[in-house]
Parts: structure tokens; sequence; C-alpha cells
């Protein structure tokens, strides 16, 4: 009779675990951009403070310090939709679900996006997730008179929130999740322990912060660094994910 027991629990166990969930992620860490943070003006630190200063009161930012005889102007920033002014890598999530449905998700990690969520204590639902990244930090200027100029020097605190909600089609309602992660222009950061991703500037935010030197800034044409766009969900791609995922080719009866 035990046996008997035994040998129904281990079927059960088995049938169990074939049409499980499974959930695979592919995670290309970003590519390493250049990126210029300072410039030589052969004119006067009288011109160039003054003009600076000029347009960044027509500008979007936060003026929160400015000190001509330190030769420092510090400002903040809020941005909704920054998703060209840094870069977090590219994903690619392969998910089946209890049916044996075949799902892939493929986003820039920088952008607003929808996938199954990665982590979970229920294994059995990995609920839907919407992401929305936003930005917010400091930018600091540094003016250096010289012989035959001003040099320039501009950097960056990038703050980055990555807010994620999630509903369970088992019944158990919503979720919200938030996390952060801040870096300069030179460095990158990373998010929470159990998170994947990567993140650093493009160098577009810079390079766009130090036009406004010129008379014209909002004039001023630069080559802007954008990742490439994944491309659209295509039959080759539910072929990867069943490969991926070890689908039988033959439904589920």
């Amino acid at each position: 009779m035990n046996i008997k027991i035994s040998i129904v629990l281990l079927l059960a166990l088995q049938v169990s675990c074939e049409y499980a969930p499974k959930i695979i992620h592919d995670y290309k860490k970003p590519d390493v951009v250049e990126i210029t943070n300072q410039k030589h003006v052969n004119e006067s630190f009288d011109t160039i403070w003054y003009r600076l200063v000029k347009n960044l009161t027509k500008s979007f930012f936060s003026i929160n310090h400015i000190d001509k005889q330190s030769r420092v102007i510090s400002l903040n920033f809020s941005i909704t939709n920054p998703n060209d002014l840094f870069i977090c890598g590219h994903s690619t999530i392969y998910y089946k679900d209890i049916k044996s449905k075949c799902e892939t998700y493929i986003f820039n990690d920088a952008d607003d996006s929808r996938y199954r969520k990665l982590f979970d204590s229920n294994d059995l639902f990995r609920p839907l997730t919407t992401r929305k990244m936003s930005l917010n930090g400091v930018i600091n200027y540094y003016l250096e008179p010289v012989d035959d100029g001003t040099n320039i020097i501009v950097n960056v605190r990038y703050v980055i929130k990555k807010d994620e909600s999630f509903y369970y089609n088992s019944g158990s309602g919503y979720g919200y999740e938030r996390n952060m992660t801040d870096f300069c222009t030179m460095n990158t950061g990373s998010f929470c322990i159990m998170d994947y991703m990567t993140c650093r500037p493009t160098g577009k935010f810079e390079h766009e912060l130090l036009t406004y030197c010129e008379e014209n800034p909002s004039n001023y044409k630069y080559e802007l660094y954008k990742p490439d766009k994944p491309n659209k969900l295509d039959r080759e791609d539910m072929d990867i994910c069943k490969e991926k995922l070890d689908i039988s080719s033959q439904s589920r009866r």
C-alpha cells in the first residue's frame, strides 16, 4: 500500500514539475560609451560665467547654488522620460506558463516596459509587471579661468528610480516595488543585490550641458547615442523561446 502511494506521489510530482511555469532571462550589459564632460573656450571667465547663468535661468533646471568666487554652479533636475540620458543594457525574457504557452519579452532596460516578474516567492504565478523609469539628480559646473580663456567642467549625479507594479493572476492582488541606484558621470550604478541591472550615462546630458556656455545652446546639434531598439516578436523568437524552455512540440492534452 505504501509503495502504491509513493508511486502516485512521484508521478504527481513529475507531472507538476513538467507543467510548472519556467522563466529564463538573457541580459546584456550596456556598452561602454565615451563621455566628454569638459571643454575649453577662448573667451574670458566673466563672459562665460554671465552667459552660462543667463542660459540656465531660462532652462527647466532648479538653481541650487551659485558662487562666482568659488566658480561653482549647482543645479537640481527631475525628468520623467529619461531613457536617452542613460542606458541599462538589454533584456530578453522567455516565459512558459502552466499551459505551456510560451511568451517572449524583448526590451531595453532603460525604457518603460512590461514583462513577467523575474524574482517572486510564488513560482506558480509569475505576474505581468509594468515598469516605469524616472530620473532626478544634481548638476555641478566648475569654471576655471586660464591664460587663453576658460575651462568648463560639468558633472552629473544621476538618481534613477525603477517603479514596478504587478498583478497576480492567482487572485492574491496587486504588488508594487521601488528600487533606486545612483552614479556620477564617469561611473556606473547597479540596483539592489537581487536585481541584475547595471546603468551608465549615454553622454548626451553632459554634451548638452556644455552647450549652455554658448550664445544659442538650443541650436547646438550633436550626435545622440541611442542603443539599438529590440526587434518585434516574430516566429523565430517563439521557436527560440520553446527551445530555451524545452517545451514539447505536442500540445498538452
